[in-house]
């Protein structure tokens, strides 16, 4: 994985997480890392109060998040729940299986 894709990983996790602590009265979350043949998954669930969708109209928060991951090729989502919020993270990674190593300064 290369620096941007992990600084854009590293950020946007960072974000949600802040998200729940600041805004969701969640009372649990859970954080779900998967790695498929050519990609990686990022699954954050909370019990909370829900609400959360992306702005069209910029802003840091999910907007930021949505176009951090766009830049290095990713997606964002705010797939529908009934309670809380589950935000899902997806990045392409290079060749059959990407080393989980990460180059950077």
């Amino acid at each position: 994985m290369d620096f941007a894709s992990y600084k854009a990983l590293r950020s946007s996790v960072r974000e949600l997480v802040s998200n729940i602590i600041r805004h969701a009265q969640a009372r649990h979350a859970t954080v779900r890392i998967s790695d498929a043949e050519q990609s990686l998954s990022i699954e954050i669930t909370d019990d909370g109060r829900g609400g959360a969708q992306l702005s069209k109209t910029g802003g840091m928060g999910l907007g930021g998040i949505s176009r951090r991951m766009a830049a290095v090729g990713g997606t964002f989502s705010l797939p529908p729940r009934d309670r809380g919020t589950h935000a899902v993270l997806c990045l392409p990674l290079a060749g059959p299986r990407a080393s989980p190593r990460v180059e950077g300064p």
